[in-house]
């Protein structure tokens, strides 16, 4: 049975958490985190978000983001996809 979609509010902040399949590293050093923030930066531009905080960590990341109506899952998927290219480099 399908999980019910995510309900989202255009007037929220949400916490938005990404882990790794099975605590896979996902940034090995401080280039690939300097990286990653660099596509957060290119997404936020794009999609006229804002991210208020954030914690950047070997094998997950926390983001306080407030989407100002755009859907957040695009935005993640946005800068996810883009980084996993990065990373099979």
């Amino acid at each position: 049975m399908p999980r019910r979609a995510r309900e989202k509010n255009a007037e929220s902040i949400y916490h938005v958490m990404c882990r790794s399949v099975s605590e896979y590293q996902l940034f090995r050093d401080e280039e690939d985190k300097t990286y990653y923030l660099g596509l957060l930066k290119r997404y936020i531009d794009r999609y006229k978000c804002r991210i208020y905080a954030y914690c950047l960590m070997d094998s997950h990341l926390h983001l306080q983001l407030d989407p100002r109506g755009f859907d957040i899952s695009r935005f993640m998927h946005s800068a996810n996809v883009a980084y996993d290219v990065q990373g099979d480099m």
